[in-house]
């Protein structure tokens, strides 16, 4: 679908376009719309322009292509989108960073999350999300201790009841991948309550999982089965694209069964559901799985799962990401980026 004439009349005579009109007209289709930039990489700096390159670059890191992502990275760094772009360099590397935690760059994202930060126009909204960012890529690289001092730097930051929540989620997600199993399992259990309450269905179904995940993990099965129930009917309110949620359900389900009362049939539907379920991985659960597959013990199923996330890897493998804009706009500092 073509951008339509009146669309780019609005560019050129600097009216910002409805973003939201242009968010449910083409991100069902982020790689197409990212793609976009191409045919218009010479529109004038103005409020209009910048918001449709902004669009883009949004696509373009929605879709993981780091190439396009930095092609209009670079046209936005230049000098004269700066009066229009609010903290326009902050926001860019932060962007980079994020494409590179997304690609399994760990320690490049800290890097850059750190210069977006130091790039940074004392805007305490960009600060804050930036440091949850910097936290996450943080917990990936086993750095517990350091997330935890960047959540409560965050936690200072936090001005409303969204902040306040997003830091007690990170905090939780931080004491299940440091196994403080039982922490975190209280945290998720006040996160669910609240979150279930206060009708953020999406978010109390990922909250829900987790929580399962720590029962599991605990072996605590009858606490799982007392959560199951209603975590189940969340996932089903969740209003579009559950599926992911629903099928990581399955999976934990359907271990629980095998862990309880090992036999042939609930062993031969486990690894049904983990051999369908490699969609999983790009939604952050292929650790989770592992966990499971080696909780069960089996060797033909932890060979069977090993060769499937070989496949994946060779069919999805990681992505160089452009360090252009952090060679140009990030010092190089050793004792930052470790």
């Amino acid at each position: 679908m073509l951008l339509n004439f009146a669309f780019l009349i609005g560019l050129i005579q600097s009216t910002p376009p409805d973003l939201a009109e242009l968010k449910s007209q083409f991100m069902q289709e982020p790689a197409e719309l990212a793609e976009r930039y191409y045919q218009h990489t010479n529109l004038p700096a103005n409020t209009g322009s910048a918001q449709f390159y902004q669009l883009t670059l949004r696509a373009a890191i929605v879709s993981n292509q780091p190439k396009l992502a930095n092609d209009i990275s670079v046209k936005l760094s230049q000098p004269l989108w700066q009066p229009i772009i609010d903290n326009h360099k902050a926001k860019i590397i932060s962007n980079m960073g994020v494409l590179m935690r997304i690609n399994g760059h760990y320690q490049d994202a800290i890097f850059a999350y750190r210069c977006a930060l130091d790039l940074n126009q004392n805007d305490p909204h960009f600060r804050f999300h930036t440091l949850l960012n910097l936290q996450s890529a943080m917990v990936r690289l086993k750095q517990h201790d350091k997330a935890k001092q960047i959540l409560e730097e965050a936690k200072l930051l936090a001005t409303d009841e969204q902040q306040r929540l997003r830091v007690k989620i990170n905090v939780a997600n931080n004491l299940l991948d440091n196994n403080q199993l039982y922490q975190a399992r209280d945290l998720f259990k006040e996160l669910y309550r609240d979150l279930s309450l206060a009708n953020e269905t999406e978010t109390a179904a990922r909250i829900g999982l987790n929580l399962l995940n720590t029962e599991v993990l605990l072996g605590d099965f009858a606490q799982f089965w007392r959560y199951q129930n209603s975590v189940r009917q969340t996932i089903f309110a969740v209003p579009n694209n559950n599926h992911h949620y629903y099928y990581h359900f399955v999976i934990m389900r359907a271990l629980v069964n095998v862990l309880e009362a090992p036999n042939e049939i609930h062993l031969q539907r486990l690894a049904y559901a983990i051999e369908h379920g490699d969609f999983l991985f790009e939604h952050g659960q292929q650790q989770s799985m592992q966990q499971y597959v080696d909780m069960v013990n089996v060797r033909w199923l932890s060979e069977h799962f090993a060769s499937q996330v070989a496949r994946y890897n060779r069919i999805r493998p990681q992505k160089h990401v452009p360090k252009d804009l952090l060679n140009e706009h990030c010092l190089i500092d050793d004792t930052k980026s470790k």
